[in-house]
């Protein structure tokens, strides 16, 4: 598997079948065992594959068995990405940790299930597609219904347990100003400096977050400025400026409601700046 590339381009709607490589060659192992399989359309040539080992007693619930397909991109990798070798009991590959190790002790894991003979309950196996950038194969996965009442997530962890994780809301400010020239800036309003001020307020509610109640598995909440981009050229005073903010969620926590909080803290930070103008929104 590490040898068939399934390298996710990190951006939506790319229109690159990025996991039929591995989609194909999944369907195949799982039709050679014998075991029912579906695909899943996910996106134009991108699919999740889904095998399902079913019960000898009943139709009750069991386990799925859970991990993704594509991998993260291969720049300046020091090793050849997809020609996979062992070395001092190793495998070295892209890939070979973070999924493809997962699916192949999954596969396994399914395949000897399928061909015991007394199988209590069922279980299934999902291969995801786009875990790396939109997590789309996810979505599409939960609108189904699946026999299962617990999941086992192959992620690279060590072979640790890991019984709870942090959630996460991702979101866009988009600050306008007024284009000048640079040679007169006052006949403008740069978008930059106004974003700047609201990222401090972002920054100052980041603080107020780190002072919670933790969790005691995950700590505090996050929040954090993880992109910025504004400007033309720098003898023109930006118009635009828009940054992407990243909040890590405790469980119980509602993406919603922490979006709806932040922006009223750094709207009433960015009220106090006076910043509002009629050249700004």
């Amino acid at each position: 598997m590490i040898a068939i590339p399934s390298v996710n381009p990190m951006r939506a709607n790319s229109g690159e079948s990025v996991e039929k490589g591995m989609a194909n060659f999944i369907e195949t192992v799982l039709s050679r065992a014998r075991i029912d399989s579906k695909r899943q359309p996910v996106a134009e040539g991108r699919d999740n594959v889904i095998g399902i080992v079913h019960s000898t007693r009943s139709n009750g619930n069991g386990l799925m068995l859970n991990s993704h397909m594509d991998t993260v991109p291969v720049d300046n990798m020091s090793i050849e990405p997809f020609d996979p070798v062992i070395r001092n009991g190793c495998v070295f590959g892209r890939g070979s940790c973070d999924a493809k190790a997962s699916i192949a002790a999954m596969l396994a894991a399914v395949i000897d299930y399928a061909n015991q003979p007394d199988r209590p309950s069922p279980a299934v196996f999902a291969a995801m597609a786009d875990e790396e950038f939109g997590f789309s194969g996810s979505w599409k996965l939960i609108e189904d219904s699946w026999p299962v009442s617990a999941y086992v997530v192959g992620e690279p962890t060590q072979l640790r347990r890991v019984i709870a994780h942090k959630g996460i809301v991702r979101w866009r400010i988009n600050v306008h100003g007024l284009s000048a020239h640079g040679a007169t800036p006052e006949l403008g309003r740069n978008a930059v400096y106004d974003a700047a001020r609201v990222a401090l307020a972002v920054e100052a509610y980041a603080q107020q977050m780190a002072k919670q109640e933790p969790h005691r598995l995950l700590g505090h909440s996050t929040l954090s400025v993880g992109k910025v981009a504004g400007g033309h050229a720098v003898n023109i005073v930006p118009d635009k400026c828009a940054f992407e903010v990243e909040c890590r969620l405790l469980p119980g926590e509602d993406g919603q409601q922490t979006l709806h909080t932040a922006s009223s803290f750094y709207a009433k930070a960015w009220a106090a700046y006076s910043l509002i103008s009629k050249h700004h929104t």
